[in-house]
């Protein structure tokens, strides 16, 4: 347990009132999860939810994140937003991304200015940054403890079209990228991977060998907002549903607004040619606070699904686009995984790559789909994999981040 009355001088301890009034103060933290998607945001609000029963939370971050926190209630300071290009089928244009480089870079130091003010605002005790290097930056200008929450530790270049040349610069520009990250990241106290520890590791090619044997790095298990047991079985969400004796195929789709909507295009088109009459397809348009609700033959689509923890419960199979934190949501939740990543996202694909290895999950092509349904369905391999893993695996990020916050605040 943390006391704060330590820090008074010690002609002002034997005081009983100021004990009682410093034991009263409560201590600030303030995260920063990147804005790229939903999954980054996701992580630090299940961190926050499980902190703000102790201490007060402030967050920033840009882009739909924003909007996302904001419904539960929590302070956000917006950002300017740093990201990356896609094609129209969901691809990676890193051409795109590189012309894009002088905004991004011009974007990156107004959050690294924005992060320190907003830092000295709000004078925080301690800063969690979700793979966001401007907060770690901004927080050492203010000489203040901070917690990196990352999966991905060094990148790895896309390229859609490989050549000698193309080979040879991409290698150059990811050993130099790595020194840059490694500085970077490593400024933190702490780096904290929200992930199953080896050797089930999601994120074990995006991480790197010498974070995995780093003393400062520690595994602490999925960082999710809900669990299993907050839910009743599955047949019997079913029922309420009205999907009762119906096998349940979850679209999980995140990433940017653009590349939600292509891939959800192209994943419903391929899945009308699925010749199983005992699915219901279920996804969301990521559209934060909508309300509409369309369906159509065996298709439910929401704007937004307020709950989708609800909805993976009683999933069978959950189609994701490789995200970290979808596939370790489908893990927790015991639900075997397609995951079609856009080959140019290579921390996507590896993650799912990885899924594929350890059994849990199938790596696929969009036009594949169908196939690869039918395997989960007509097969218990994946099913009873994912119970083994889940036996051995018990860590909860968000009780794990609470336990560390508490002890570095204890210090």
């Amino acid at each position: 347990m943390y006391s704060r009355h330590k820090y008074l001088p010690k002609s002002l301890q034997g005081e009983k009132w100021l004990r009682d009034f410093s034991s009263r103060l409560r201590y600030k933290i303030y995260l920063a999860p990147c804005g790229m998607g939903l999954g980054h945001a996701a992580r630090m609000l299940s961190a926050g939810l499980r902190l703000k029963s102790r201490f007060d939370v402030v967050y920033s971050t840009y882009g739909l994140a924003a909007d996302f926190i904001e419904k539960f209630g929590f302070k956000v300071y917006r950002e300017p937003p740093v990201h990356y290009s896609v094609f129209s089928d969901g691809e990676v244009d890193t051409k795109a991304t590189i012309l894009s480089g002088v905004g991004n870079i011009a974007n990156f130091l107004r959050q690294v200015q924005m992060e320190a003010e907003n830092i000295a605002s709000e004078k925080p005790n301690l800063i969690i940054s979700d793979s966001r290097l401007s907060t770690l930056i901004a927080s050492k200008l203010h000489n203040l403890r901070t917690l990196l929450v990352c999966n991905q530790l060094k990148v790895e270049i896309p390229i859609k079209k490989i050549t000698f040349l193309k080979s040879f610069f991409k290698k150059i520009s990811e050993e130099y990228l790595a020194k840059i990250l490694f500085t970077g990241w490593y400024m933190a106290d702490r780096i904290l991977i929200p992930d199953l520890p080896p050797p089930y590791t999601i994120s074990k090619y995006t991480i790197g060998n010498e974070a995995m044997n780093s003393k400062k790095v520690r595994f602490i298990g999925p960082l999710l907002m809900k669990w299993p047991e907050n839910y009743p079985h599955k047949e019997a969400i079913k029922s309420r549903m009205g999907l009762s004796g119906k096998k349940v195929v979850l679209l999980s789709l995140s990433g940017s607004l653009r590349e939600r909507e292509s891939m959800l295009y192209r994943v419903l088109e391929t899945l009308k040619k699925c010749d199983r009459n005992d699915i219901v397809i279920i996804a969301s348009r990521g559209k934060v606070g909508g309300r509409n609700v369309v369906k159509k033959d065996r298709t439910i689509i929401f704007d937004w699904i307020r709950d989708k923890y609800l909805f993976l419960k009683a999933s069978d199979v959950v189609i994701t686009h490789g995200g970290h934190t979808s596939i370790l949501e489908a893990i927790v939740f015991g639900v075997p995984s397609i995951n079609i990543p856009a080959k140019t996202h290579t921390e996507r694909f590896l993650n799912s790559l990885a899924a594929q290895e350890l059994g849990v999950g199938l790596l696929s092509d969009v036009n594949d789909l169908c196939w690869a349904i039918s395997r989960i369905l007509d097969t218990e391999d994946l099913e009873k994999r994912l119970s083994e893993i889940r036996r051995k695996t018990r860590l909860r990020g968000d009780v794990e981040i609470y336990k560390i916050v508490e002890q570095m605040l204890s210090k």
